[in-house]
């Protein structure tokens, strides 16, 4: 099913890159499987979460000073 899919994707991405945002996860996301369905992505994170097999850290954007979630293997 496509939400297995994108949290074994987002697993695969987050073991290349050690730290991604959301939209670096939708974009890549997008490029691989051709999968645009935001609400889908939320889920598979979610689910990533909830299972501790990723964690959240919010860090402050140096150039815009806006707050950015980063998501990471643990």
């Amino acid at each position: 099913d496509e939400a297995s899919m994108m949290a074994g994707k987002i697993l695969d991405l987050l073991a290349k890159t050690p730290s991604l945002c959301f939209v670096d996860i939708y974009i890549s996301m997008h490029e691989s499987l051709g999968i645009l369905n935001k609400k889908e992505l939320e889920e598979a994170i979610d689910f990533l979460l909830e299972t501790d097999q990723i964690s959240k850290e919010e860090t402050t954007d140096e150039t815009t000073g806006r707050n950015v979630i980063q998501y990471k293997l643990i």
